[in-house]
């Protein structure tokens, strides 16, 4: 949750920067924002072992 919160809100403020013309920071910021919260979701989402490379994953 720590990520998830600052990720949305990056991800609103690139939108917002997006609306006023602001190309390059809107980029940089939903880039961030965007990152924060595909890594919340992965650690949310995933169990202990799901990106192994040992080789007996999914079991």
């Amino acid at each position: 949750m720590i990520l998830l919160i600052p990720g949305a809100v990056l991800l609103v403020a690139a939108a917002g920067n997006v609306i006023f013309g602001q190309a390059t920071i809107a980029v940089i910021t939903g880039v961030v924002g965007l990152v924060l919260v595909l890594i919340w979701i992965f650690r949310h989402y995933s169990h202990r072992g799901d990106y192994s490379r040992s080789g007996n994953a999914g079991q």
